[in-house]
């Protein structure tokens, strides 16, 4: 569900994506899915966490909270993501100013 979410949003930032939709949600399907990634995702977790916090983790997301948590994420995720391009577009020129100046030979 949250990748089909993820497709939602990136077509509506990119919408000759758009044209593909099908082919790009099934092959998301296909390769995207808890049991293509289930073996690897579980090693990761158990090789960054303990037991004990996983199980903490468990409990949590049984709750109401943790269940709104993992529907929201990935929306937050991007949204996260766009308002640091939003930042980062706004004080470019600042940047790029920046690096000129660096960049630049002093003369002798």
């Amino acid at each position: 569900e949250n990748v089909q979410q993820m497709l939602t949003m990136q077509m509506e930032q990119v919408p000759a994506m758009k044209a593909a939709e099908i082919e790009v949600r099934s092959f998301f399907a296909k390769y995207m899915n808890y049991e293509a990634i289930k073996e690897e995702l579980i090693a990761m977790y158990v090789n960054e966490f303990t037991e004990k916090e996983l199980k903490e983790m468990t409990t949590f997301y049984a709750s109401a909270t943790g269940q709104k948590l993992a529907k929201k994420q990935t929306s937050l995720t991007l949204q996260s993501a766009q308002l640091g391009q939003d930042k980062l577009q706004a004080h470019l020129p600042e940047l790029q100013r920046l690096i000129q100046n660096k960049m630049q030979v002093p003369t002798e």
